[in-house]
């Protein structure tokens, strides 16, 4: 297998079982930039001596004991470290020396650098890394959200524990416009917003939209008009980036509520989520794109949270999520989290199954 499929072929196992640490022992090919950019901050190389000693192109195994032997150093060891587009470039985590003895030769040295160094720092180094990534990755809904009173708009995508598309959406509202509002859908299957006393609509644009549409494969999910906009895009040849680039944030002074989109891409399973916020008199656009991973998903909203009546716009990286194992556990956990005075309706959808949630129909 040439090394362009073999990697092709990684990739989708590692995005399969969810991989959070790649430890590539004894691994001697080099990976490429797409698979590094693929799993940054999570592969960890071990490499038998002190970088940047002895190391390089062909400095591997018994050449580098080898090469410092001859070299007659007094100590020795073992480095782990991330791995980057550069060779022996990336971030040192653990190094731990050896002293050589008269007595070694290459395999006597590599012996003893794995039993005095090799097995005592990769563990840790693995530990760590783990820690890290359970500190990062290990979030329910609950622990997320239930703190926070107003997140606003609130956007998760993601995959189930057994590979099924996941989607939620959350509405809250503070003002009595934004909480005249009920989620429904159209015979087409369209998720809208409608109002739910006709009498009390003000500013109906900025209220009542389309939010969940699918084209071919993609499912797109958004807080706003920005739906037809991204659908419209695809239809014309475009991508998700073309049509983020025609986006603006909301114009309700003095929030200028920002603008959240989800498109699920169900036959490469893969996920984008986007939001265009405020700073300054200019919009910022930013995109995340994520490989679907068994269990997890993204969460993005539109507010931070604010001590004032001024609401800040969302401006840090989307919190990954832990995903309910059915639909009722899913749309259970959100609804609950979501602070009960300003939730007003919740959407899931889970592999082919979907819930509403309204409060003004007395769910």
């Amino acid at each position: 297998m040439d090394p362009e499929a073999f990697e092709k072929k990684l990739i989708e196992a590692i995005r399969t079982e969810g991989c959070s640490i790649i430890v590539p022992e004894g691994f001697l090919s080099i990976l490429s930039p797409l698979f590094i950019s693929e799993s940054r901050d999570r592969i960890l190389n071990i490499h038998p001596s002190l970088i940047p000693s002895f190391c390089g192109n062909g400095f591997y195994g018994f050449k580098v004991h080898q090469t410092a032997l001859e070299r007659g150093v007094k100590v020795t060891g073992v480095t782990v470290h991330l791995v980057n587009e550069l060779t022996y470039d990336g971030r040192i985590l653990f190094q731990k020396t050896v002293e050589e003895k008269d007595t070694d030769d290459a395999v006597t040295l590599q012996r003893r650098i794995m039993e005095e160094a090799e097995w005592i720092i990769l563990p840790r180094a693995v530990e760590m890394l783990a820690t890290k990534a359970k500190r990062r990755i290990v979030m329910t809904i609950s622990e997320y959200l239930s703190d926070r009173k107003y997140p606003g708009r609130v956007i998760i995508a993601g995959n189930s524990s057994d590979g099924k598309a996941v989607l939620c959406y959350a509405i809250m509202g503070r003002s009595e416009n934004s909480r005249n509002r009920v989620f429904a859908f159209d015979e087409d299957g369209t998720l809208k917003t409608k109002a739910y006393d006709e009498s009390k609509v003000e500013a109906p644009s900025l209220i009542i939209y389309n939010a969940m549409k699918q084209y071919e494969d993609k499912v797109i999910l958004t807080n706003g008009s920005q739906t037809d906009t991204i659908y419209e895009t695809f239809e014309n040849g475009g991508s998700i980036e073309d049509a983020v680039m025609k986006m603006t944030y909301e114009p309700d002074e003095p929030n200028w509520t920002s603008r959240i989109n989800a498109v699920f891409n169900e036959s490469e399973s893969t996920y984008s989520l986007s939001i265009i916020r405020k700073e300054g008199s200019s919009p910022v656009r930013v995109i995340y794109s994520y490989p679907c991973q068994k269990g997890w998903g993204h969460c993005i909203h539109t507010y931070l949270e604010s001590e004032s009546d001024l609401l800040p716009p969302f401006t840090v990286d989307p919190q990954r999520i832990e995903i309910p194992s059915s639909i009722q556990e899913l749309a259970n956990e959100m609804w609950n989290a979501l602070n009960e005075d300003n939730r007003i309706s919740l959407f899931v959808q889970f592999g082919d199954e979907v819930t509403v949630l309204n409060k003004n129909n007395g769910d």
